[in-house]
């Protein structure tokens, strides 16, 4: 996850998103399978990260960091973006140069 000054927050290095039946949060099965899941080459501008409880320090402290992020995915010709309702650190730094 990067945070771009003027420009926003970004899943880089994203895999290919998956659906899911609750965008709101987490099972343990999807945190497992996301710490197995490499990192792919996908770009995702998050949107409406700010607006989710407690994130703005939450948010800064996982720059950096493997992350999981849930909500509705919107394919676009400008980037596709992620309009953020779940967000949660799934352990270990990244290590692409993304």
């Amino acid at each position: 996850m990067t945070k771009e000054t003027g420009t926003g927050w970004f899943l880089t290095s994203a895999s290919e998103p998956a659906r899911t039946l609750n965008p709101y949060e987490f099972t343990d099965r999807e945190i497992s399978t996301a710490r197995r899941t490499e990192l792919g080459a996908g770009l995702l501008k998050l949107q409406g990260l700010e607006e989710l409880p407690g994130s703005t320090g939450a948010a800064d402290s996982l720059v950096g960091q493997k992350v999981a992020a849930k909500g509705i995915f919107v394919r676009a010709e400008k980037g596709n973006r992620l309009n953020v309702a779940a967000l949660s650190a799934i352990g270990g730094a990244c290590e692409s140069g993304v």
